[in-house]
């Protein structure tokens, strides 16, 4: 099976190709704005040497939480990639990516939660919780805007922490603010394995399309994690 994944949820723009588990090309850049010129080139160069779009199984797009623009211009690439091609498209959450992908850190070892944290507004995080069960993620909080409080609610009693994320830097600094014994808890992911990842997108999107888990092409929208309000025009 090969699948297409595609991540622009966040500054990260990136698209990867899987086959039968194995990453065989990714491409991304970790530049703001440029999504809409470059995320089409960068699908395109993933297929060389004789691959062919046609030939992929289905596609994969971080569907959220994340950047509004990012979001949009990513499912609106992807869904006319599927249309075209006449393809399954597959929603994987942000979140969730971030977590597979940090579970590659030699940091994971021994952990009991990994808790993936996107930048929102102020002092607040996109934020979820997983739990390792053999080699499967198991969602215990789900993606949901979160303050400093309700991280320390959600981790509960565990011990082992992975942080991870582009929204680690800010949960740092909070953290140290708390001036708490609870930091002792949290390992934080390394530089390589804290970034959106279209690879980790493409391989969840390969277990659910083998589980039948295709979404309804016409009516998916990104799920921002918090309600889209557009800015209207004062003149």
């Amino acid at each position: 099976m090969t699948i297409l994944g595609i991540e622009t949820a966040t500054e990260i723009c990136g698209a990867a190709l899987i086959s039968d588990g194995v990453v065989r090309s990714e491409k991304f850049l970790d530049t703001p704005r440029v999504h809409s010129k470059q995320l089409l080139p960068l699908i395109d160069s993933l297929f060389v040497d004789g691959r062919s779009r046609k030939e992929i199984d289905g596609i994969a797009i971080s569907i959220g939480p994340g950047s509004f623009t990012g979001l949009r211009i990513g499912l609106s690439t992807a869904k006319g990639l599927a249309y075209a091609l006449n393809k399954p498209l597959i929603a994987v959450n942000t979140l969730e990516a971030l977590a597979h992908r940090a579970r590659q850190d030699n940091s994971a070892r021994d952990i009991d939660m990994i808790l993936p944290l996107l930048e929102s507004r102020r002092d607040e995080f996109f934020a979820a919780a997983y739990g390792i069960d053999g080699g499967a993620l198991i969602e215990i909080s789900p993606a949901m805007p979160a303050e400093m409080d309700d991280i320390v609610r959600m981790i509960q009693d565990r011990t082992r922490v992975l942080v991870t994320g582009n929204g680690m830097d800010k949960f740092k600094r909070l953290l140290a603010e708390k001036a708490s014994t609870i930091s002792e808890v949290f390992l934080f992911a390394g530089e390589q394995f804290r970034r959106c990842s279209a690879a980790s997108v493409a391989l969840l999107g390969e277990q659910r399309l083998a589980r039948g888990e295709v979404a309804d092409l016409a009516g998916l929208e990104p799920s921002y994690g918090k309600e889209f309000v557009a800015k209207m025009s004062t003149r």
